[in-house]
């Protein structure tokens, strides 16, 4: 365990280390880019009128950020009525599990191809 740790502090220096805080950062923004849940909730309200609410959810394998009743228009029992501003929610547990997900993938890619040009 000794020779692991020791091979790995040789071989991760402070460039290595910026380049897996990059490429960390490049597959956050493509896991958040690259895929879209859509779904819908309905709610119902004191007065009995039914809200369906469109909800948009971001982020893989963790879902990070969601949007509640973006901008447009609001089904309801009524009919659809122009909603204002939506509600986003930044879901903090998706973007830890993701950022150490991705932190140990972009760990091992930087790892092996610096173990693998010598």
């Amino acid at each position: 365990m000794k020779n692991i740790f020791r091979d790995i502090e040789d071989n991760f220096q402070a460039r290595e280390f910026i380049t897996t805080l990059l490429l960390t950062g490049i597959f956050l923004f493509l896991a958040f880019l690259g895929y879209t849940k859509f779904t819908t909730i309905e709610l119902v309200d004191k007065s009995g009128v039914t809200w369906t609410i469109h909800v948009s959810y971001y982020g893989f394998p963790f879902e990070m950020m969601r949007a509640l009743n973006p901008i447009g228009y609001v089904e309801t029992s009524y009919g659809a009525l122009f909603a204002g501003a939506g509600l986003i929610q930044i879901l903090w547990n998706g973007v830890v599990l993701n950022f150490a997900l991705y932190f140990l993938l972009a760990f091992a890619i930087v790892y092996l191809s610096k173990k693998l040009r010598r």
